[in-house]
């Protein structure tokens, strides 16, 4: 996941129209077989078959934290209501989803300090609001609460 990230964000600095890197066409070709090898690996929407409620994860990002860096974000569908707000039934089903999606995407909370994880009923489409659940996994104690 981070080679994979990596590159998609040295792909983006290629845009420059100020320079051009030395290994302008060795990044472009790194990232698009990364590209290919991801989108061959994960078919999204990823169904979570195990679990009961067999959310399904529809996307997968790196969100920028001002203090931290680059935090995963796991965006997916559940099916416990959220405009009736029962965060223990959530809360109970994001703890099975958490080994679910570090046996997926091998290393995603490896040298991090968090994993954030977004539940919807349906997938945003950017013209209206769509209710979001936000659960923050703090892999390691010392990033500040307030920072996400």
């Amino acid at each position: 996941m981070d080679a994979y990230n990596d590159a998609h964000i040295a792909n983006k600095l290629l845009a420059t129209q100020i320079w051009k890197y030395k290994n302008h066409e060795e990044i472009q070709k790194l990232n698009e077989k990364l590209d290919a090898e991801f989108k061959n690996r994960y078919q999204f929407p990823l169904v979570l078959e195990e679990i009961a409620t067999k959310p399904r994860i529809f996307y997968f990002e790196y969100a920028q934290d001002s203090n931290e860096g680059l935090i995963p974000v796991i965006s997916y569908l559940t099916t416990i209501n959220l405009s009736i707000k029962d965060t223990t039934a959530l809360k109970i089903e994001n703890e099975k989803i958490k080994p679910e999606v570090n046996n997926l995407f091998l290393g995603i909370n490896k040298n991090r300090k968090a994993v954030v994880y977004l539940a919807f009923n349906e997938i945003p489409d950017g013209k209206k609001e769509v209710p979001r659940f936000k659960i923050i996994d703090f892999v390691n104690d010392t990033l500040p609460k307030k920072a996400l």
